[in-house]
Parts: structure tokens; sequence; C-alpha cells
């Protein structure tokens, strides 16, 4: 799996470790994940006709939901590098929903709790970790049920016609800095040193 062609970008990646475009691929699981926890479909048929294969295909998907923010070159195309960037991505779409309670800074270990797998390799939603993170059921599907990834008949429309796709905002870097995970760090680094002596 890890090693795929990419027609479009013309190369074969035999590289062993993650690239980014799997990264987006779980942006997208997740985003749909999230889809289905407010009872708003999914995104399975989009793309089916632009695109045969599955990154391209998953790409398509990405920008025409997300818009200008995941356009190659973008702040989020090019930092989506690791699984904290996706939660760190999850994050700033949560508080799109709930600006006022989601907490400011990243609390990523929460969120890697917020989505668990079930048996036919989906990715569901944890309710009570969703609340815990400050964010309602009825204002994620407010948010989401607005964008070209939820239902038509919901969709806010142009003059022309078409679905704005929601624009996610890159992170201020004080957002990315956890206070448990740093203070975590720190103790971690100081037990190390401890036992080097």
């Amino acid at each position: 799996e890890q090693q795929v062609e990419e027609e479009e970008e013309g190369f074969v990646s035999t590289n062993k470790a993650p690239r980014p475009i799997y990264y987006r691929r779980d942006v997208l699981r997740y985003f749909t994940a999230l889809l289905r926890h407010v009872n708003l479909g999914h995104l399975r048929m989009l793309g089916l006709n632009e695109h045969s294969s599955e990154w391209p295909r998953n790409d398509f998907k990405l920008l025409h939901v997300f818009g200008a923010s995941l356009k190659s070159g973008s702040w989020w195309y090019k930092h989506l590098n690791s699984s904290d960037r996706v939660f760190d991505f999850i994050h700033a779409l949560l508080r799109l929903a709930s600006p006022l309670s989601v907490p400011r800074v990243v609390p990523r270990e929460k969120l890697r709790q917020l989505f668990l797998h079930n048996q036919k390799q989906a990715h569901t939603v944890d309710p009570a970790v969703l609340r815990s993170l400050g964010c309602r059921d009825e204002q994620l599907k407010a948010l989401l049920e607005r964008t070209p990834g939820g239902p038509k008949d919901a969709r806010v429309r142009c003059s022309d016609g078409t679905t704005p796709p929601l624009l996610v905002p890159e992170p201020e870097p004080d957002d990315l800095t956890d206070p448990e995970e740093e203070q975590q760090e720190e103790d971690e680094e100081e037990e190390e040193q401890q036992q080097e002596e």
C-alpha cells in the first residue's frame, strides 16, 4: 500500500515513511466520520466520475469540501505531514462549529481518542469525547450541513447556485502548544536525565 504510483505527479514512491497524501486521506476519513456521526451521510460517490483511482479522488473530495484550505500550496496542504497535524486540522474544524467552547490550544491527546475503529475499518466518533472537547452534535451538524459535504437540501448557496467550501483557518503558533503535553515531555526529559545520573 505504501508503494503507490501517483500518475498525476509522475513518480513512484518507495519511501517507507508515510507521505502527506496518507495524512490527507486521514483528514478525509475523520471528516466522513463526523458527517456520519450527525447523520449527514458520506462522500462516497463524490469524484467517481472525475477520477478512477483513490488518491486523486481523495484530493478531489477534500478540495471540493475545503476549497482553498487544502488547495495545493496552501498552509494546510504543506503542513499535513504528521498525525499531529491531522488532529490540528480536526481541532480547527471543531472550533468553527463551537468557537466559544472548544479550547483554543489543541488538546491532541483528547483528539486522538475522538475517533474509534469499528469492525469494517471505518471510523466512528466517540460522542462523550466530542462533548468533552466542547462541541455538541447540534453545533457540528449546523456547520457541516451547510458545506459541500452536507445534504443538498440544507446547503447554503451563493447567487450562482454553488455551495461555498468550508475554509478552515490555519492555526496560530500558540494554538499548537498543549500545556499538558509540554509538561509531560518535560517530565520525561527530567526522568531520563535522572536515570543517566
